[in-house]
């Protein structure tokens, strides 16, 4: 059996979390993939959430983070409002049906993650958030 790259066991940890955090969105009739889940999540933070800084935020280009709200929009999920310095751009917030939404869905997410951290002893989830930090570290602070 071959040995797979951080680069690879990384890639399959995060997809295994996708899999896990959609099958459990599904199982609770919450109808978001975990793109949606993270897009609602960068809004809720952000206290002024364009386009472009949820773009930034997410990794994502601003077609891709585009198509994405408007299909928000749509499911009425996000609503737009102008900007208030910056004419050109607007800022995007939750609807309440996504405030109530992203609420449970948050809760959910801490449910998994605790699942997670039950199955590490202490010093395990201590030395697994040293190891993440020194290969953010190694990533650039351009990827922060």
């Amino acid at each position: 059996m071959s040995t797979m790259s951080i680069s690879q066991q990384l890639f399959h940890i995060l997809d295994l979390y996708k899999i896990a955090l959609t099958q459990e969105f599904r199982r609770q009739n919450i109808r978001l993939s975990p793109l949606h889940y993270k897009v609602l999540q960068l809004i809720q933070s952000l206290p002024q959430a364009t386009p472009l800084l949820i773009a930034q935020q997410s990794g994502r280009d601003k077609a891709q983070v585009s198509r994405l709200l408007q299909d928000m929009e749509k499911q009425g999920l996000i609503e737009k409002q102008p900007h208030p310095s910056d004419k050109r751009s607007v800022c995007i917030g939750l609807t309440s049906q996504a405030s109530q939404l992203f609420a449970t869905a948050d809760q959910l997410v801490a449910e998994l993650d605790s699942q997670l951290d039950r199955s590490l002893q202490p010093d395990e989830q201590r030395q697994l958030q040293q190891l993440l930090l020194q290969l953010k570290s190694a990533l650039g602070p351009a990827q922060s």
